[in-house]
């Protein structure tokens, strides 16, 4: 007899019926996850199918919401998908991930906390006493959140951000900051924070006489502040209309400064 007999026929139906065929389950990663925080139903995170078949779809059980569960929400492979307005508790409130294909299903876990608000204040600020280089500063103090922070800080034209807690070497204006909590969505401004620019002062000596036929002088002086480098004088009209010329932004040499053009009486 040729070709299968029966009992070959019924083996091998019986191995075809008995295989099992194995389907491979929808893989993913939860990343940038962000806490809630300020008692706001803010908590969030991403989901990332490396691996599917078919129409990929999430479950996100999260107590406290509502609905619950979140979904389905459309995945599609390779692209991140963004999970919002998530509850958190201060123990933590683990949150199930359920990601369907047309193959099966696969579950993973993560844990929201509640933190507090951010919240942001000035310690102090130094104004502006030198113009070259300035030397003003704000220092502040950050809190609540994960206190995991980062600023950003604009200020007037020129004021390049450096990306820190405290700034100096700044110069007069209005500076703003705004801090920001890596682990949550929470942040908190300040400002604007005036610095100044104080005026500079020095401190004069007793001016001398002038004796008849004398054509020059001068005119000591001790403490300054705020670093002046540049003097005016600004003599009244009888001066001027005795033949003294005014002096407009001169540069401040070392005490004594000089008077000269005096006119002879």
């Amino acid at each position: 007899m040729n070709g299968l007999s029966i009992v070959q026929i019924l083996f091998l139906a019986f191995a075809l019926t008995s295989a099992s065929v194995v389907f491979s389950q929808p893989t993913f990663t939860i990343s940038n996850k962000k806490d809630a925080c300020n008692g706001l139903q803010n908590g969030s995170f991403d989901i990332t199918v490396s691996a599917g078949t078919g129409t990929v779809s999430a479950f996100v059980f999260n107590a406290g919401h509502s609905p619950n569960p979140i979904g389905p929400i459309s995945l599609t492979v390779g692209v991140p998908t963004s999970v919002t307005g998530l509850v958190g508790t201060g123990a933590g409130n683990s949150t199930l991930v359920v990601v369907s294909d047309d193959n099966g299903s696969s579950s993973s876990s993560v844990t929201i906390f509640l933190r507090s608000n951010v919240s942001v204040s000035l310690v102090s600020k130094t104004d502006v006493t030198t113009c070259s280089p300035y030397n003003g500063a704000i220092s502040i103090s950050a809190s609540g959140g994960s206190s995991s922070y980062t600023f950003s800080w604009s200020g007037p034209s020129g004021f390049t951000d450096p990306g820190t807690q405290n700034i100096s070497a700044i110069g007069p204006g209005d500076y703003t900051v705004t801090v920001n909590d890596a682990n949550t969505a929470c942040s908190a401004s300040l400002g604007p924070i005036t610095i100044n620019i104080g005026s500079p002062s020095i401190t004069l000596g007793s001016i001398p006489g002038v004796c008849s036929g004398t054509t020059s002088s001068t005119l000591p002086y001790s403490a300054t502040t705020g670093s002046p480098d540049q003097y005016t004088i600004d003599w009244d009209n009888t001066a001027n209309s005795a033949g003294l010329a005014d002096v407009a932004y001169t540069a401040l040499p070392a005490s004594p400064i000089p008077i000269s053009g005096i006119p002879t009486v």
